[in-house]
């Protein structure tokens, strides 16, 4: 409260508890706070009291682990000295705007650099389609970088989730798997949406379009196994219980609309020039599409090789 003028903070998780800080600890003394310390449930910010748009001290401890859940994670280990220096040089350009340009105001304990000799990186998909690099190198993570795989995709306008609701309830753009050779630096992950992004390093910034290819990928039906004549089986029979199949394999349905949705992605690619900064850069997007009226299967591996570019 500044005279009659009232400034309300709005935090994004539940208040634990808050602290004033004061140039002086001692009571007696005029005391000016130049900050408060705001513990919430999931997160530790200092709000900065000397400016009048009150903005927060970057935290140099990040806790955001969790700021979207995390759907899957990679560890590596003995990784190229100069990475984690990349990574982060790299990832300190895109870091948040508006911080306090003073210093974190609290100190306290020791910083202990580990037993590792090794540099560890772990990596974590998240179910927003972002992605982030963490060093594991010391007792703490410090995030290195982070990458937005949403951004290849259009934005989903009110209604263009019927094409994914067949596949995934929520968070469309959810990472499922990730791939990464520390040595020659590609990036691939794999969505909850049926798709893979190959990813290349680069530490200039280019404006380019997205290279797409769509998968009719067709599956067939094995052979029920069903016992003999003469044993009763021990389950019904399923097969009466399976849907009509066509001579590819795929199951002929016909969407709601009256429509039989065919070669058709869960996702839109951009088509426009998109910009990407210096870091992790889309070099091509693979999709599954529908086929038949049959929404795709879902990936559930991946591998590269990227000595033979495969």
């Amino acid at each position: 409260m500044h005279g009659k003028a009232i400034t309300v903070l709005e935090m994004d998780h539940p208040i634990v508890e808050f602290l004033t800080l004061c140039e002086t600890p001692y009571p007696n003394e005029f005391q000016e706070p130049y900050a408060v310390v705001v513990l919430l449930e999931k997160d530790l910010i200092v709000v900065d009291l000397t400016q009048s748009n009150f903005p927060i001290f970057e935290n140099p401890y990040p806790m955001d682990i969790h700021e979207s859940p995390v759907t899957c994670t990679a560890y590596f280990a003995d990784c190229p000295p100069d990475l984690i220096l990349v990574l982060y040089s790299i990832g300190v350009k895109h870091k948040k705007q508006g911080y306090s340009n003073k210093e974190w105001p609290i100190s306290g304990g020791a910083w202990n650099l580990g037993a590792q000799t090794y540099p560890e990186i772990i990596i974590t998909g998240h179910a927003d389609g972002s992605i982030k690099f963490w060093d594991a190198s010391a007792i703490t993570l410090q995030m290195l970088y982070k990458l937005k795989t949403s951004k290849v995709f259009e934005k989903q306008k009110l209604g263009d989730g019927k094409q994914t609701c067949e596949i995934v309830e929520e968070d469309p753009f959810a990472i499922q798997m990730i791939y990464w050779c520390p040595e020659s630096r590609i990036f691939c992950v794999s969505g909850v949406s049926a798709y893979v992004i190959i990813y290349k390093f680069s530490r200039h910034e280019i404006t380019t379009e997205i290279v797409s290819l769509e998968v009719r990928l067709q599956y067939d039906v094995e052979d029920i196994i069903t016992p003999e004549p003469e044993t009763s089986p021990p389950f019904p029979d399923l097969s009466s219980q399976l849907p009509s199949r066509s001579l590819s394999g795929s199951t002929n349905t016909v969407a709601s609309e009256g429509v039989t949705k065919d070669s058709i992605p869960c996702l839109n690619v951009k088509t426009r020039p998109v910009r990407m900064p210096p870091g992790y850069q889309a070099e091509l997007v693979i999709q599954l599409v529908w086929v038949d009226g049959e929404p795709p299967q879902q990936i559930t591996s991946l591998a590269v090789s990227s000595a033979y570019g495969m």
